[in-house]
């Protein structure tokens, strides 16, 4: 595996073997922890529900309740793009 580079504001660059083997994209949050004198860098996991307090537990419930259920009611990104521009028109 490739090198990991210091930069500036203490920053890292991380090889791309394993940005891909974790599957990392920018903005993920990874959680860091010295073990002796090696690094282990984690993915972190989304908080689950039942770790958020439960006024925020039961939006993210809302939430995945209607995940996906505008799936297929535009042909593509255009036809939706048109359909707001026409709904900001009319306001």
């Amino acid at each position: 595996m490739g090198a990991i580079v210091r930069l500036e504001h203490h920053r890292i660059t991380l090889p791309d073997e394993v940005l891909a083997a974790l599957k990392l994209e920018d903005g993920d949050a990874l959680d860091v922890s010295l073990e002796g004198e090696a690094v282990r860098i984690v993915r972190r996991s989304p908080p689950a529900a039942a770790e958020l307090d439960e006024a925020a537990g039961a939006r993210l419930e809302r939430l995945r309740r209607h995940h996906g259920a505008g799936r297929g009611a535009y042909a593509d990104a255009a036809e939706a793009d048109a359909a707001i521009r026409h709904a900001r028109d009319e306001w």
